[in-house]
């Protein structure tokens, strides 16, 4: 495997990484067919790249034991491309966790650490090693950087994701999408936020103090 290849997985510890690339490379047409995807991966080759960020990143002991094993993560990650709200989420993860405290801590821990941080990264250090060692073998490879960014966003538009760095929390961001028309143009998506009217949308007195904040700043 590339120096090249090690190097950009910053962050990444690099015995981890070699092992990985060792499997792949003793395994080539396997991997191949694991990896043979370029935007949405099938449910056992998600459950596939998780399993390897279990074995080779020790991945299980990641954002406070909010998902307790790979195939967890999988059908975690698969249902984002559902769009469900934070309270939807948190409500499946009642039927799991029993405790309401606990369903919450986890569900948020699983959305701000695993979905929006440790996923993508860890999907993106499986990538880079398996298009070097799988060219190297001369077999088919696959490219995840869709999927990675996709699952980054929430499988949302990029300029919603954006919005809270104006100070508009997602979940308001979401009440308001038809309006805002979230295109990837984050200066248009700004300008129709500002013209909003919150007297216009079922909103709590919170919700409308937060997003006429946001418009006295923009």
């Amino acid at each position: 495997m590339a120096y090249e290849t090690l190097r950009s997985n910053n962050g990444v510890d690099l015995d981890q990484q070699v092992a990985l690339a060792k499997e792949i490379a003793a395994n080539p047409i396997k991997y191949s067919r694991l990896f043979a995807w370029t935007m949405y991966p099938t449910y056992e080759q998600l459950v596939g790249v998780s399993n390897l960020m279990w074995t080779f990143f020790k991945a299980g002991k990641l954002a406070s034991g909010s998902v307790s094993s790979a195939k967890q993560l999988a059908m975690l990650i698969l249902a984002l491309r559902a769009h469900p709200t934070t309270k939807e989420m948190i409500e499946k993860q009642m039927a799991y966790w029993k405790v309401a405290d606990v369903a919450v801590s986890k569900t948020l821990d699983f959305l701000r650490l695993w979905a929006t941080f440790h996923f993508s990264r860890l999907l993106m250090t499986i990538d880079r090693i398996q298009r070097d060692v799988l060219g190297r073998a001369k077999v088919r490879s696959g490219n995840f950087e869709g999927f990675a960014a996709a699952v980054e966003n929430l499988f949302l538009d990029s300029t919603l994701m954006a919005l809270e760095e104006y100070g508009l929390p997602l979940e308001i961001a979401r009440k308001l999408e038809a309006a805002l028309q979230p295109d990837g143009d984050l200066d248009a998506v700004l300008e129709r936020l500002k013209a909003i009217d919150v007297d216009e949308y079922d909103l709590t007195p919170f919700e409308r103090r937060m997003i006429l904040a946001v418009q006295d700043d923009l």
